[in-house]
């Protein structure tokens, strides 16, 4: 075989497997690479988040999230939900393209992206590293339309394993992301619990003290220890509402405000900080209570079965 032979069939491999690479290489499909590159691989160095809800070509509305240690804030002003900022990155790093679209499909596509889309761009250390713009869901509500700013083209995305649309793990409402805290109920960091009852406050109102030395109730009594041990090991973590309710709800807090609640929960830290959570029955909804903190103007919704089991009461507690 002479060397003329030899070059041709190298030339005729190496193109070979440049063929098969770009028409083969992104999951079996012939999409080009460029515009079909919308995942993360490292989403742990993603410092900053910016939803922006665009209209027209007018931007209405936008969401900054960013990095600030170990958590996140929303807007510069409010602690963000970390569970959910914690699902977005998921989902940047999970979608893949499930498929392109006809041609008919794609003018139809960008018709839509170009009333209203939601445009996702994620930062690293101030470098913007990905810029989607998110649109509208499939009819079977298994994908959801999306390209990359700056691309001419329109795909399915999909997370594999996975049939639903994506269109929710990008929301534009605030309350969704603010984080919605009751109270920390970290075990180590709480010094004193204090339950008090509108109804028979005399005979269920509980004050646990000194919980980080020797847990004793407020009158002198004698408590179980049995009981108190598994009461406490209910103190996991962080405690969270079910909704900010102040919107649907407008005059509700005030109203509340002026009088006593039928629950008061307060716990004192360690460190000297305090969290008191003030409970409203709801006879409308008897799985919800209405509820406020001290020194916040916002109403809440709270789930009884998250809260329920915090609510013990001093004769829980006393020796018979």
């Amino acid at each position: 075989m002479n060397t003329r032979t030899l070059i041709l069939m190298a030339t005729l491999l190496i193109l070979g497997a440049a063929y098969f690479l770009f028409f083969y290489g992104k999951g079996n499909t012939s999409f080009g690479f460029d515009d079909t590159n919308f995942s993360i691989e490292d989403t742990a160095s993603v410092d900053q988040i910016y939803l922006t809800r665009v209209i027209k070509g007018e931007e209405k509305l936008q969401l900054r999230l960013k990095q600030q240690g170990d958590n996140w804030e929303i807007n510069e002003k409010y602690a963000a939900f970390q569970p959910r900022v914690i699902q977005l990155l998921s989902t940047v790093h999970r979608m893949r393209v499930r498929e392109g679209l006809s041609e008919a499909a794609q003018a139809s596509g960008l018709k839509f992206m170009d009333a209203l889309h939601t445009r996702l761009d994620l930062y690293a250390k101030g470098k913007l590293i990905k810029s989607i713009l998110v649109g509208t869901q499939t009819k079977d509500a298994k994908g959801t339309v999306m390209m990359l700013n700056g691309a001419n083209t329109p795909y399915v995305l999909e997370i594999p394993g996975i049939q639903s649309y994506l269109n929710v793990y990008f929301p534009m409402e605030l309350d969704i992301w603010r984080e919605n805290l009751l109270f920390n109920g970290k075990r180590d960091l709480i010094k004193a619990i204090h339950i008090a009852y509108d109804s028979l406050p005399e005979v269920r109102n509980l004050d646990l003290l000194n919980l980080d030395q020797s847990p004793i109730p407020q009158d002198g009594g004698f408590h179980k220890s049995s009981s108190l041990e598994a009461y406490l090991t209910l103190f996991k973590g962080k405690v969270f509402a079910e909704t900010f309710a102040t919107i649907p709800y407008p005059n509700k807090l005030g109203e509340l405000k002026s009088r006593t609640a039928d629950i008061t929960f307060g716990i004192d830290y360690v460190d000297g900080s305090s969290r008191t959570v003030h409970l409203y029955n709801r006879p409308e909804n008897l799985n919800n209570y209405f509820a406020w903190i001290e020194g916040q103007e916002e109403l809440l919704t709270v789930q009884r079965f998250v809260m329920d089991k915090f609510l013990q009461e001093k004769a829980d507690f006393l020796n018979d």
